[in-house]
């Protein structure tokens, strides 16, 4: 039991979170993995409330799932399972073998990709009481000229440019993560590819945003929001050919709500994602797995 928590714990840091914080600790008992946040109080000003934290736990549960699955095993997720422990966010308890998880296989057109990402994100978003909304900016960019005076200016920190990567930095051999997959992220504001270009990707689809959100906003919400992200990911890294999904985060309170009053929208925005044509290139360190467990074996 030990060597396939290990295994799956391993397989389970995939999982990006905001500005690859990590912000999760586990504890391992027999067969249960209990899920903690940890706070990165450099994150606040980008994070006053925790709510992107605790979504980046939601990330690791999808990927924790993802990897439980493969393995063969069943689980039983109890969520925030103590309310005398708020930073306690959840059981994840192994069952046993179950039947192993069906490889889905990416579609082979691009063109087809493109179509099928859409459809499938929508119906991944309505499986975690998440909803998705397409939003089409207009001629004058109205949204884009938002995001960057608004929420761009969140990232221009002393902690996003100076001091992340020492934090971050550990042994050469440690896994990494794609930085188009990390949460929060600047390339969001990146709209320098063109149609044309061999990527497959419709012109529209620069100014194309999808709007996550729910219905109330708590920290069940949150970190729901977060596991839709994760499943989002697992999912179009499929497409090779057709590029991924950028997953970065408007953090602010003020444009959450100004996303909702702009097209009325009967819920709480979570997250704000758009398409990207190409794979990312550079990729950020992970932190090992063992300084991640809270306590041992």
């Amino acid at each position: 039991m030990k060597d396939v928590i290990t295994d799956i714990l391993q397989q389970a840091r995939r999982a990006p979170s905001v500005l690859n914080s990590q912000p999760w600790r586990f504890r391992v008992c027999g067969n249960t993995i209990e899920l903690y946040l940890n706070k990165i109080p450099e994150l606040e000003p980008v994070d006053p409330h925790g709510r992107l934290q605790l979504a980046s736990c939601g990330t690791f549960i999808s990927h924790l799932s993802h990897a439980i699955r493969e393995k063969g095993w069943m689980q039983k997720t109890s969520y925030f399972p103590r309310f005398e422990e708020e930073n306690l966010v959840a059981f994840i308890k192994l069952k046993g073998p179950g039947d192993p998880t069906d490889t889905e296989q990416a579609p082979t057109s691009q063109k087809r990709c493109i179509e099928k990402i859409q459809q499938d994100i929508t119906r991944i978003a309505r499986q975690k009481d998440t909803e998705l909304t397409v939003q089409n900016d207009d001629e004058n960019l109205r949204f884009e000229k938002y995001f960057r005076s608004n929420c761009a200016k969140k990232l221009d920190t002393e902690y996003f440019r100076n001091s992340l990567n020492l934090l971050l930095r550990s042994e050469s051999d440690s896994d990494t993560i794609y930085e188009d997959e990390v949460i929060l992220s600047d390339s969001f504001f990146n709209n320098s590819f063109t149609a044309g270009s061999g990527s497959g990707i419709p012109e529209e689809l620069k100014h194309r945003y999808f709007i996550l959100y729910t219905r109330t906003d708590n920290r069940y919400n949150w970190l729901r929001s977060g596991e839709v992200l994760g499943n989002m990911m697992i999912h179009l890294r499929q497409c090779e050919d057709a590029g991924m999904m950028a997953l970065p985060v408007i953090s602010t309170d003020c444009c959450r709500k100004w996303i909702r009053e702009q097209i009325n929208l009967p819920g709480h925005p979570q997250f704000v994602l758009k398409m990207h044509p190409v794979k990312p290139r550079e990729h950020m360190q992970k932190r090992p797995l063992q300084e991640l467990i809270k306590q041992g074996f």
